[in-house]
């Protein structure tokens, strides 16, 4: 499993774009920084695609419940660029 690395100033620093993640960051720059999230889910209807990314660190025992939320969506050149994000106890 891949371990979770986020900060808050790495979270602020995610540049998102619009509804449709023109001008947001590249899901390709997340996984070099941050691996391959815990959870990905892709919709898809007709010619629109998004990939919604979860990472998280979870110790119910110790009370640790930390999230990265992430939704890119695809571009007609096939990349996927940031269009939403959340987070929880970063």
């Amino acid at each position: 499993m891949t371990k979770f690395n986020w900060t808050l100033a790495q979270y602020r620093a995610l540049t998102v774009g619009d509804s449709d993640g023109k001008g947001g960051v590249n899901y390709n720059a997340i996984i070099a920084a941050h691996d391959i999230p815990s959870d990905v889910t892709i919709y898809e209807n007709g010619s629109y695609s998004s990939k919604n990314v979860l990472y998280s660190n979870s110790d119910f025992n110790s009370g640790v419940y930390q999230y990265v939320s992430l939704t890119f969506v695809k571009q007609a050149n096939g990349d996927y660029l940031l269009s939403n994000k959340s987070y929880l106890s970063l």
